[in-house]
């Protein structure tokens, strides 16, 4: 069974392998350096993070979200230049799910548990305003 969860700092080591191993440096899509310090500040500033695991507790999947404004990459940047969105718009990406899980199709769960768990959506839907990713 695949469970998700917020991440904590505990888990900012397997956060940070996940993210590495499929960065463009080992041939995968990824931008950007996830160094474990990275990860632990974003965990640790509220910048949500939900993982997805397996029963034996082995990371499946990471989605790293923030608020708008929180050290934004060159083509978040950009992106938010060409289309600010709302005001509650929160910022999502990047997203790695392990190349195990990748057959397992849990993406469409894994991103309704994101609107559930994550500050930025419950407070959007809170409002009764609608939360949009971007």
């Amino acid at each position: 069974m695949i469970r998700t969860r917020l991440a904590t700092l505990p888990d900012a080591d397997a956060i940070s392998a996940l993210l590495t191993a499929n960065s463009g440096e080992h041939g995968g899509m990824l931008l950007g350096q996830w160094p474990r310090e990275a990860i632990e500040a974003r965990i640790a500033s509220g910048q949500s993070i939900v993982v997805a695991t397996d029963d034996e507790g082995r990371l499946l999947g990471a989605l790293l979200t923030s608020e708008k404004g929180y050290g934004e990459a060159p083509p978040v940047q950009a992106m938010l230049k060409a289309w600010p969105g709302r005001a509650d718009a929160y910022v999502y990406g990047p997203v790695c799910v392990s190349r195990d899980a990748r057959a397992l199709a849990f993406w469409r769960r894994y991103t309704r548990s994101f609107r559930r768990r994550s500050p930025a959506a419950r407070q959007s839907s809170s409002s009764g305003k609608t939360t949009r990713a971007r």
